[in-house]
């Protein structure tokens, strides 16, 4: 399953399931993982039917489109606008804090390294997987754990890669998938999850054009476009602008020929130079 939106429905034996960790079922929607809870046993028998709404928008965002055209016997120019922007203060699928978003406003470009750890302290619930804290020479890691009195950490993992984590799925008998911590080894990583969460940063691309035909005779004309594009990846940052702006020029000449004296039906020759 892929669930990004939050809007998912899950049936089992075709009775609706409510979600909440005092109910049916609990759902990651970094990995899309959906756990039962204790409440609904699942065996080989049972028929499970989930339907979900797949969305990649994470902020609300507003479109911009603007086209004005003048057009004369010989003259036609034509002038484009298009804005496309997230609204940074206004996230759908991820609530950001002040320690999040600063985070997101230090990598700058580098989006795909803006991974916040995603650990949350909570009470003792023996129904969900938790850890517990640990440090072993001078590593501080994560263990699963029933134990009441420390098991007080609920862990979100991501897939980072091979070599990337230092966390690896295990097999248990826990209602739910369990990640094991593996020492590094020459400060390499060996494992393939972490803790973490990537942030989504906001972005704006925007788009100008501005163009022109002349038509020089009946049958030829020359045309000149000149466009401007803004693409900002990351708008919680200042740095690495320099290379969101773009230019782009182009401009001809076209002719057409006819090539025979039917004027319906009869061969043309067009010819183009483009640069």
């Amino acid at each position: 399953i892929i669930v990004l939106s939050g809007t998912e429905k899950v049936f089992i034996d075709g009775v609706a399931m409510i979600r909440g960790e005092q109910f049916d079922y609990v759902i990651d929607y970094n990995t899309a993982e959906i756990t039962f809870t204790t409440r609904r046993p699942v065996t080989k028998d049972k028929r499970i039917v989930v339907e979900f709404q797949y969305s990649d928008k994470n902020y609300s965002r507003t479109l911009l489109y603007l086209n004005q055209e003048y057009e004369d016997p010989r003259w036609k120019v034509k002038a484009n606008i298009y804005s496309e922007q997230d609204s940074k203060n206004q996230p759908l699928l991820q609530d950001l804090d002040n320690d999040q978003k600063t985070l997101l406003a230090s990598v700058g470009d580098s989006v795909q390294l803006a991974f916040y750890p995603n650990v949350d302290s909570i009470p003792f619930n023996s129904s969900e997987v938790l850890y517990a804290k640990r440090d072993s020479a001078g590593f501080e890691f994560y263990e699963y754990s029933t134990d009441s009195s420390e098991a007080f950490y609920r862990l979100g993992f991501s897939y980072l890669g091979p070599n990337k984590g230092n966390y690896i799925p295990v097999t248990t008998s826990a209602n739910g998938r369990v990640f094991q911590w593996v020492e590094p080894l020459g400060c390499v990583p060996q494992g393939t999850y972490e803790p973490v969460l990537l942030l989504v940063a906001p972005k704006k691309q925007q788009l100008f054009t501005l163009g022109a035909d002349y038509k020089i005779s009946h049958n030829s004309k020359a045309f000149v476009e000149a466009a401007y594009s803004n693409y900002d990846i990351n708008l919680f940052s200042s740095s690495d602008k320099e290379n969101d702006g773009g230019y782009a020029f182009a401009g001809g000449f076209e002719q057409l020929k006819k090539l025979s004296a039917d004027t319906v039906t009869g061969w043309r020759l067009l010819t183009a130079d483009r640069l």
